[in-house]
């Protein structure tokens, strides 16, 4: 059986490829191994690649939805390289988009003397009996004790000899 060569040209972003097909055995494939040469530079349109019959073939793009109903996802490309020089860089954003809140972790509010919570939609940041930022929140009112705040907690530690009048 004879087999007969021939040549094909194909078209690979501004790259003509001109490939001469030779017999090969059944199972070997010819594959082009120059994916960078595909590549048009933008991260959030994916990775592109040439295929084995020389044809760049688009990407995938990122997923990028989180699955929150709460956020606005989208794609961000940072830094675009020159068609068939680079793929790229970028990132996920998720933007926030819902007034209120959905779970207790969407009412963070960094303060450790208060107690976080999601009810019907509102955050409710209860603020923690005792719990203190600084001295002042702890004044108990009474002269004979020194007032401290020391690690959000409160104390209030006796003053020896102090009096309030003179029978004391």
């Amino acid at each position: 059986m004879a087999m007969k060569k021939s040549a094909l040209a194909l078209t690979c972003g501004a790259t003509v490829l001109v490939l001469a097909l030779a017999p090969a055995p059944a199972l070997a494939q010819d594959c082009c191994t120059d994916h960078i040469g595909c590549q048009d530079g933008i991260w959030c349109t994916g990775i592109e690649y040439c295929s084995c019959w020389g044809a760049c073939v688009w990407g995938t793009a990122p997923r990028c939805d989180d699955g929150d109903p709460c956020t606005m996802d989208a794609c961000i490309d940072e830094i675009i390289d020159p068609p068939g020089l680079g793929y790229g860089t970028g990132y996920c954003q998720h933007t926030n988009v819902c007034h209120g809140c959905i779970d207790d972790g969407d009412c963070a509010d960094g303060d450790t003397c208060t107690v976080d919570t999601c009810s019907s939609g509102a955050c409710i940041n209860a603020w923690l009996p005792g719990c203190c930022h600084t001295v002042a929140d702890c004044d108990d009112g009474e002269l004979c004790t020194t007032d401290a705040c020391t690690a959000g907690t409160c104390s209030n530690t006796p003053v020896t000899n102090c009096c309030h009048v003179d029978v004391d």
